[in-house]
């Protein structure tokens, strides 16, 4: 079967151009007019490629980081720049792809061996990344079925998590900062714990405390996307790594994950029916986000920057009154902080 690609291009003889060029290289070819019709297009069907145009009447950079942003694995993303473009305070078209999170881009006049080339090399990009995302998906089904044994030997609530668990996610993130750093994608750690004195949670009994623990990663667990990888430490506070996800994307994840975590009770016991609340004022959650975005800093990354980072920002939001999220600032010296 031939690699689909959709190419968004609002000039008709640009876009013939662009889908000759295509054709020959052995594409299946779409053109769509408007980025709201790529993503349409894109949901529909996943493309293995998607080419952009970045012009007044068409923004690739935006679709292009709405590509990624969407659950993996993403298409890979080439965004095709005019000359003049190529120049200017946002900088070159290279740092602006890098910025929009493309895996590449091309600047006109648009020549064969310059697009079918770049397209070859963005379509193995997405094929490697395709295939990490593969292995995820083994490791996090391996995780799964060894914690499902763990709880049946134990007798620990569906959903609970070991050392074991916290210390394969601190090893798999020590080497996934590495790939992301090489690979140039961005990646997102979340602290999230329940706010002190919020629900009167340390007031419960040790089998209750362990309840509720258990019914905070679950519906952590329940929150995220499957390529996404959580665990429970010995403090009780989840982390959360999420693959290819940047600022914008984690933001949305971890107030998504605030919300499920207000009025959280614990899990009841097999058979039992659950238990009437027994505090006055509901539970609440604060979420710390720390990223890693190459295209953002040059700056060297790994597990324990960013997992100072999350931690610092859990702290702030819990300082500044609990049930809030706390992430780093888009733009400026903040950034590199918060990513170590």
């Amino acid at each position: 079967m031939r690699p689909w690609a959709l190419v968004a291009e609002p000039s008709a003889p640009v876009a013939t151009l662009l889908r000759s060029f295509l054709e020959e290289a052995g594409l299946e070819v779409t053109v769509v007019t408007s980025a709201e019709e790529a993503l349409v297009r894109a949901r529909e069907r996943a493309p293995a490629l998607v080419l952009a145009a970045v012009s007044a009447a068409l923004d690739g950079e935006a679709l292009c980081r709405q590509l990624k942003a969407a659950p993996a694995p993403a298409p890979g993303v080439l965004l095709a720049y005019a000359p003049e473009l190529d120049a200017g305070p946002a900088g070159g078209a290279r740092a602006r792809a890098e910025a929009a999170l493309a895996d590449g881009c091309v600047v006109g006049p648009l020549k064969r061996a310059t697009v079918v080339s770049s397209c070859r090399l963005v379509l193995a990009l997405a094929e490697a990344r395709a295939q990490l995302h593969a292995a995820h998906a083994q490791l996090l089904e391996a995780q799964a079925q060894a914690a499902e044994a763990r709880a049946a030997a134990s007798g620990t609530p569906e959903g609970s998590s070991t050392a074991a668990d916290y210390a394969f996610l601190e090893r798999f993130l020590t080497f996934e900062a590495r790939r992301s750093r090489r690979y140039r994608y961005p990646i997102a750690l979340l602290r999230v714990a329940l706010d002190a004195g919020s629900g009167e949670a340390e007031a419960l009994p040790e089998p209750q405390r362990a309840a509720l623990a258990a019914a905070m990663l679950t519906r952590v667990r329940v929150g995220v996307r499957d390529i996404d990888l959580a665990a429970q430490g010995p403090d009780g506070h989840v982390l959360v790594f999420l693959p290819h996800t940047p600022r914008e994307g984690a933001c949305v994840v971890a107030e998504r994950l605030r919300e499920r975590l207000q009025g959280l009770q614990p899990l009841p016991e097999p058979g039992a029916e659950a238990p009437e609340p027994s505090f006055s004022a509901p539970r609440t959650a604060s979420v710390g986000v720390a990223v890693f975005e190459p295209a953002a800093s040059r700056a060297p990354v790994s597990f324990p920057e960013l997992l100072l980072a999350a931690t610092a920002a859990l702290a702030r939001a819990q300082e500044a009154g609990g049930n809030r999220v706390d992430a780093p600032e888009r733009t400026g010296r903040r950034d590199r902080i918060s990513m170590g």
